[in-house]
């Protein structure tokens, strides 16, 4: 590896400028990555090399048919990353959907117009992109502390039927090629540039040696966020814009090709020369990706030390193959084998000539139809592999037995006295605008051992005696008809320059406070024996330590259990959003009134939101049949809305789950639209079937009856066929036997995902596959004589749920986002939410196996359930879940749910109290229902889906602070101004209060997180369980009361228990502090009470409950190092 720095240091010694030229490979790394394609009337070929660089840094996207409703447009781009790939990797796969997805870009002309957008909306949607990106790449982990510090340069080209969009940040650069000449090319954004250097000094900064701050060489780049952290300048008045140049191309019959390229390339060529010899290269060959490979060989040829990436996109009046032209090349070829065989053999008398001798002479010979733009350099293998052929006694590096040493210092002088040139020049100009005087010395790093020749290997073998050309810091050989093709470099390095260097400048001695030993009397120190032994010891001692201290951080890593993923860690909130809160006074909830109370859901020290479904629909069923699974359905907001709002989630360390139900779509969808009318591939998107029709009634294919009642089936007018609805008529069930159905779902969880949800919460997967066949699902009941079968209950539903490959499908969406859980702390959460009821295998299965992963937990709604509360229903509803809940997996509990009665109406306000501390306390993730935390109540009315669905109460003025408007889509419970947030907040004895004081305990207490539960005793009235941990001598043990006031005596059902316990928490708060004897403890109806004491015995030892105990993965914790550890 090559490393070089200059340094400048001032009189004093206080003052020094050091600059990092770069670290080289000592062999470029020549393999490629190639692409190609078509599409929309354009060919594209790519490529890409790491070259001289240690890494590789360049990335790339090339997109023919971008999707959602520009299937006609293209788009390419070349990101070159500096300081990393963080940045360039991470653009190459999400700018184009931050531009193509932000409302800049979407918005049309005219409402509702399917003409593509408008030029101004074009430009503009794509800047509000690369800002929309560069803020969102601001809140990676790694990028925000500081951990990678990459940014990237971008350019892109988007071509629609009608334009061509020209896209620049940064110094990476895309030429148009038109009627045979260049038509047009970007500006590179440089820090010496006037405009440029305008904003990085307005924002504090300076252009030092041509580059921000003397460091970073551009003024416009993606991510460089040390670059952009100006307080009070907005992100395009920073040191580094991401802002893009965006320049708009109409397109004409005369373009031929667009070449996109990273500064690797522009280095050693300039506009003209590259476009001449693609063309060149066209005519000789017609595989795209061949031409891209001979351009990164040919500019590694010339010099280039940098990654190299090119994407050729060709038209369709780009240059065709032309058998002249083949002819010729092909000569070309056979004549420079046979001339370097006739240079080898004249000089075989002599002694093998080395390369840069064969290449010398070719050089200066007049060589006929050589590349244009390429030259004797876009031969360069052709010359060398003949070489070697003839060369028996070539070395794997290249160099002739004998050549090494000599040429390595003709290079090592070279590069030396070039550097050294430039380097004083720069500083020089630099040191007269600080007004310093004070003489320059070049300091060049030196290591043991390693000549002038070592260190010139990893130069460009293609140096001759003749003068090179200075090329950004390098060297190229003149010989290959190499040009100085940045105008800035010739301006920075002319011919002559004068720098007054004093020729007297010694190097600065240091002060030191005393004088080193001489060789001579330090050996004879250490040799003493005193010294030698004590020094022996302690490095032994030394060694001992650092293997004791590896070995026991491998021994806590293995020993210690996986740390409780975000899902697992507290509560998730469920948010009904068009009943949350208002934020614009329309009477509707929205996204922003989430945003506005979400330090209300932090001091519920909740850690999840889950908000159900707010997608773009007509709003039939109350929004569950998506009529767009890519927008915001404009009663919550837009986009933008949305995008805010998981900003400031994310932002207050919240995590957030969204609803997703991929079994139907609205009818008013476009694909349901065009499937009626059987367009292409969505004829079959949904499940289609022919009906008998007879005297104007249509008789379906079979007896299925849809969840809401009445046949599954509904007659279209438009395909003369019956479609399948398990839901209602509005809401047809797509066809997931079809493998593009199954892709459309994938690539929207991708959409999501991309946006930066944690998690999906899946609803009704069970009704996702049909049998095939049609048969009738047998009745539960034979009907009377002539009677028909209308409602869901009256049939066994063998036919239409959890078919054969369910699992298949829904194993596929887990894979989908996992692709997307490979950062550390970004997994991503899949809930399944479908109410199997009865059959709870049928649920568990949606947990998966130990080693075939799907849903997380599919969402537990036992306690919703229950029908007749008491304790005994209650211990049963939570054995049932987990005696079947498979081995490890981890449980969690809801008692409340759009779909159901709220608890306060459900089983009596009574009980709200000690339901929350019985979903808080047992194992497993608890599930909040919003307003279930205060004690809310159903509202009245008609409609059977609308009264657990009413407005947050949040305080007692007009429609309970839910609104400012005139009124609500649904009317405020009349009990508002007694319950709700504001005054309970102020209560000590509210559920409120008591809700936050559970969460807050089972932060706190280890056991309430993952010990084991077990089940002490039921009866009619109580159910009694305890929480507890291997190595803690604290148990917690809740008293549950579900039905009358009741007495027990806890001493008689578990051996060893202490006289008295301390009350942490109950349900009354007045007894919370106060100690109890366990010989009697006694509860009124609905009270709960969570006591506390100490043991040697935990009770998952005793032989009599061990059949009675639970844990997802068992932990102790070691009170010596206070960490937990497995096994126990």
């Amino acid at each position: 590896m090559t490393l070089g720095f200059i340094c400048r240091g001032s009189p004093s010694g206080q003052i020094q400028y050091c600059i990092n030229m770069g670290a080289f490979l000592d062999k470029p790394k020549t393999e490629k990555h190639n692409a190609h394609g078509a599409g929309n009337g354009l060919r594209y070929g790519l490529s890409s090399m790491q070259g001289w660089r240690v890494e590789m840094e360049d990335a790339h996207t090339a997109v023919v048919g971008i999707p959602h409703g520009l299937e006609d447009w293209s788009f390419f781009a070349v990101y070159d990353g500096h300081a990393g790939s963080r940045v360039a990797n991470y653009c190459s796969t999400h700018l184009l959907e931050h531009i193509t997805n932000n409302e800049d870009f979407r918005a049309r002309e005219k409402p509702g117009s399917a003409l593509e957008p408008s030029v101004e909306n074009v430009k503009s949607g794509i800047r509000t992109g690369f800002l929309k990106i560069d803020e969102y790449m601001r809140n990676f982990a790694d990028l925000r502390n500081g951990m990678d510090r990459s940014g990237s340069t971008a350019v892109g080209v988007m071509i629609s039927p009608e334009h061509v969009y020209f896209i620049n940040c940064g110094d990476s650069r895309a030429v148009l090629y038109r009627n045979g000449q260049v038509c047009f090319s970007t500006q590179d954004h440089k820090p010496c540039n006037p405009r440029e250097k305008e904003r990085i000094q307005n924002a504090g900064g300076s252009v030092m040696i041509q580059r921000v701050n003397g460091s970073l060489a551009v003024s416009r780049a993606l991510g460089d966020y040390d670059y952009k952290c100006v307080d009070g300048k907005g992100p395009t008045e920073q040191l580094v814009s991401p802002e893009p140049e965006v320049c708009e191309i109409l397109r004409a019959e005369e373009d031929e090709f667009i070449i996109l390229a990273c500064d690797g390339i522009w280095d050693v060529m300039s506009n003209e020369e590259l476009c001449e010899y693609v063309k060149s290269r066209l005519e000789v060959s017609d595989d795209l990706e061949t031409v891209c490979n001979w351009v990164v060989d040919t500019c590694l040829h010339k010099g280039s030390r940098d990654n190299m990436s090119i994407v050729l996109v060709c038209f369709s009046n780009a240059p065709k193959v032309s058998e002249e032209a083949a002819k010729k090349d092909a000569e070309l070829d056979k004549y420079l084998e046979s001339r370097v065989e006739e240079i080898m053999e004249k000089s075989g008398e002599e002694g093998m000539p080395d390369l840069a001798h064969v290449i010398r002479i070719l050089t200066a010979e007049n060589i006929p139809n050589l590349p244009p733009g390429g030259g004797l350099a876009a031969k360069r293998n052709i010359i060398e592999n003949v070489y070697t052929r003839l060369n028996p006694h070539r070395d794997s590096e290249g160099l002739i037995q004998g050549e090494e040493q000599g040429l390595g210092l003709l290079l090592g002088k070279v590069l030396r006295s070039r550097l050294e040139k430039k380097i004083l020049w720069k500083l020089s100009s630099f040191r007269t605008e600080m007004g310093q005087t004070n003489p320059i010395k070049v300091l060049w790093p030196e290591s043991p051992g390693q000549d002038l020749s070592s260190r010139a290997r990893s130069l460009p073998m293609e140096l001759s005696e003749k003068r090179g050309v200075e090329n950004n810091g390098f060297v190229q050989n003149e010989a290959f008809e190499g040009k100085e093709t940045d105008t800035s470099s010739q301006r920075e390095m002319p011919d002559k320059c004068s720098v007054d260097v004093d020729p007297m400048a010694v190097e600065e001695t240091v002060l030191k406070p005393y004088a080193g030993m001489p060789k001579e009397v330090l050996l004879q120190f250490s040799s003493q024996a005193r010294y030698r032994i004590t020094r022996e010891i302690l490095f032994w001692l030394i060694i001992a330590g650092a293997v004791a201290l590896v070995c026991a951080t491998i021994a806590i890593v293995a020993l210690s259990p996986k740390c409780l993923d975000w899902w697992q860690d507290g509560p998730i909130y469920q948010i009904y959003p068009r009943s949350f809160r208002d934020s614009n006074m329309d009477g509707n909830g929205d996204l922003k009134g989430i945003q506005e109370k979400l330090d209300y859901i932090t001091y519920l020290n909740v850690r999840t939101i889950w908000i159900t479904s707010f997608l773009k629909s007509p709003l039939k069923d109350l929004g569950y049949g998506a009529e767009d699974f890519y927008d915001i359905d404009p009663i919550f907001g837009c986009m933008k809305d949305f995008e805010d709002l998981l900003v400031a989630i994310h932002d207050k360390g919240l995590k957030v789950i969204m609803d997703f139900i991929p079994n139907h779509t609205s009818d008013k969808h476009q694909w349901f639209q065009l499937s009626r009318n059987r367009t292409g591939k969505y004829t079959d998107y949904y499940i289609w079937h022919d009906c008998a029709l007879s005297g104007g009634s249509v008789t379906p294919p079979n007896n299925w009856v849809s969840v809401f009642g009445g046949s599954s089936w509904q007659y279209d007018d438009v395909r003369k066929q019956c479609y399948l609805h398990q839901f209602g008529k509005e809401q047809p069930d797509l066809n997931f036997r079809n493998p593009d159905v199954q892709q459309e779902i994938h690539d929207i969880i991708k959409f999501w995902l991309g946006k930066g949800v944690d998690g999906f919460s899946f609803s009704t997967v069970k009704f996702l596959l049909e049998a095939t066949h049609l048969r009738d699902e047998p009745p539960v009941n034979s009907p009377p004589s002539g009677g028909t079968i209308t409602a869901y209950s009256q049939l066994y539903h063998d036919y239409t749920t959890t078919q054969v490959g369910l699992h298949d499908i829904v194993r596929g969406f887990r894979h989908t986002m996992n692709e997307f859980s490979r950062e550390p702390g970004r997994y991503r959460f899949m809930g399944s939410n479908d109410d199997e009821k009865e059959d709870i295998e049928a649920t568990m299965m949606y947990y998966g196996t130990t080693f075939i992963q799907e849903a997380d937990f599919p969402f537990n709604f036992n306690l919703i359930n229950v029908k007749n509360l008491s304790g005994n229903s209650v211990f049963e509803a939570v054995d049932s879940w987990m005696k079947n809940m498979p081995a490890g997996k981890w449980p969690n509990w809801a008692v409340g749910s759009p779909n159901a009665a709220r608890i306060s109406t459900r089983i009596g306000k009574e009980y709200i109290n000690v339901m929350n501390m019985l979903i808080l306390t047992l194992p497993g993730t608890p599930v909040t229902y919003y307003g279930e935390e205060i004690g809310m109540e159903n509202i009245a009315s008609g409609n059977v889906t609308l009264p657990e669905k009413s407005p947050m109460q949040w305080d007692g003025n007009v429609n309970a602070g839910f609104t400012e408007g005139n009124s609500s889509w649904l009317p405020v419970n009349s009990n508002y101004q007694s319950v709700n947030v504001e005054i309970q907040s102020t209560w000590a004895n509210s559920t409120l209060r008591l809700y936050r004081a559970l969460t807050s305990l089972r932060n706190d207490e280890l056991p309430l997180n993952r010990g084991w539960m077990c089940h002490i005793w039921n009866d009619s009235n109580v159910f009694v369980y305890v929480r507890e941990l291997d190595g803690l001598d604290t148990v917690f043990m809740m008293v549950l009361n579900f039905g009358q006031e009741s007495a027990i005596n806890l001493q008689a059902i578990v051996p060893n228990l202490p006289c008295e316990a301390l009350i942490r928490l109950s349900t009354p708060f007045n007894k919370a502090g106060k100690v109890v004897t366990t010989k009697l403890i006694q509860t009124e109806m609905g009270e709960g009470l969570v006591l506390e004491y100490k043991t040697a015995k935990p009770v998952h030892t005793m032989e009599a409950f061990k059949e009675k105990c639970f844990v997802s993965e068992k932990a102790c914790y070691s009170k010596a190092l206070n960490l937990l550890y497995m096994p126990c």
